[in-house]
């Protein structure tokens, strides 16, 4: 049982939080590839299939840097590079995508009713991430790590909540479905998307952790 325990704690001891980056990013490379091969199995148009294969290669890049960044990272112990991942990250998953949907709704809806529905949607924990995570950097502020375990914390719950969706789609979509090339890689890229948003979730609570250790 010691021994157990031993091999526990010395296999968490020698745990790195950029693993989590580097599966999630790794994994989010694997997802577009599927994808766009579930997308030319269904028999699309030439010009969107162009366009796609366009998207897919820009976002593979992106991830591919990230991953590499992330290995490079857990291999040099260098929290600031994870640091630095994660806001691209945040960035580009919550902020932008808020600002884009800040924009269409106050054109359509005003700014009262576009600032509400950002407030209340999802992002708003990850632009308050993101706050916290440069006011930490810019030593603005006593408890921003704090903050962030917070944060972080309710980012993996919901992470863990969404993955569980893409994997009961993926297993419902296999059920209930004639199952051909098409199918096939759908489930499979909705398993993984599972596991990839819960790894992303397990990055942002772990990452301020690690910060209270060093």
């Amino acid at each position: 049982m010691k021994n157990l325990i031993f091999k526990i704690k010395r296999f968490f001891s020698n745990f790195h939080v950029a693993t989590f980056g580097s599966i999630a990013c790794g994994l989010a490379v694997i997802i577009n590839l599927i994808d766009l091969g579930s997308f030319a199995a269904s028999g699309a148009a030439m010009g969107d299939a162009i366009y796609e294969l366009i998207i897919t290669i820009i976002n593979c890049i992106f991830y591919l840097y990230l991953t590499k960044s992330f290995i490079t990272a857990k291999q040099t112990n260098n929290l600031g590079l994870v640091n630095y991942c994660l806001l691209i990250i945040t960035i580009f998953d919550y902020i932008l995508p808020a600002a884009q949907t800040f924009l269409f709704n106050m054109l359509i809806n005003g700014v009262v009713a576009a600032l509400a529905s950002t407030l209340l949607s999802a992002a708003i924990l990850g632009i308050f991430y993101f706050v916290f995570l440069a006011r930490n950097n810019k030593g603005i502020g006593k408890r921003n790590i704090t903050w962030l375990t917070i944060i972080g914390a309710i980012i993996l719950v919901i992470s863990c909540v969404i993955g569980g969706l893409y994997v009961t789609m993926g297993i419902q979509g296999i059920l209930n479905s004639v199952v051909n090339t098409a199918t096939i890689l759908s489930t499979i890229s909705n398993l993984l998307s599972g596991v990839e948003v819960i790894m992303m979730g397990c990055l942002y609570f772990a990452f301020p952790l690690y910060l209270k250790r060093r």
